[in-house]
């Protein structure tokens, strides 16, 4: 992608940020993408992506991502066959929700949540996850789904404590 700097373009194959300071573009870590990133989150010192990509070098990253301020983590080998739509944090933790049907290596599938350490499963919904927000560690999830978790819900939930709840309304 092309960045417009200073009146010249910055090529670059990965995420860029903006430094207000020099007024310039500048690349993010030494990964380089092919795909897209559709959301993106800080928590501490790190920046956590998610989109529909994958990285063409030697990080491995897939679909989710940590920068840490100087090297990429592709946080257990990333996101299989589909894609994040969503990411956000809940105190500590990351949650990502999208289109996919397994993140680092496990069986979570269209949602799930990061300790920092691994991955979690946050239970079964019917279908894609386009959007979440945090309140707390209060979830809330929509997207493409009427079922979250069993409990039957109108595209958009909440999820607190291991458990789903329909949204009134």
């Amino acid at each position: 992608r092309a960045f417009q700097q200073r009146g010249a373009a910055l090529q670059s194959p990965g995420l860029v940020a903006w430094d207000a300071g020099s007024e310039t573009w500048e690349r993010v870590g030494a990964a380089s993408l092919l795909g897209s990133v559709h959301s993106a989150v800080a928590l501490g010192s790190s920046l956590y992506i998610g989109g529909q990509f994958r990285d063409v070098s030697a990080v491995g990253l897939s679909g989710v991502g940590r920068f840490n301020g100087s090297h990429w983590d592709n946080m257990q080998g990333g996101v299989a066959s589909g894609r994040v739509n969503a990411i956000a944090r809940s105190l500590d933790e990351i949650i990502i929700g999208g289109s996919f049907s397994g993140v680092g290596g496990g069986a979570a599938r269209r949602i799930a949540r990061w300790d920092g350490r691994r991955w979690h499963a946050m239970g079964v919904l019917n279908g894609d996850v386009l959007a979440l927000a945090t309140i707390g560690i209060y979830v809330f999830v929509a997207g493409d789904f009427t079922v979250a978790g069993g409990s039957t819900v109108n595209h958009i939930a909440s999820y607190h404590q291991g458990k789903w709840m329909a949204l009134a309304g």
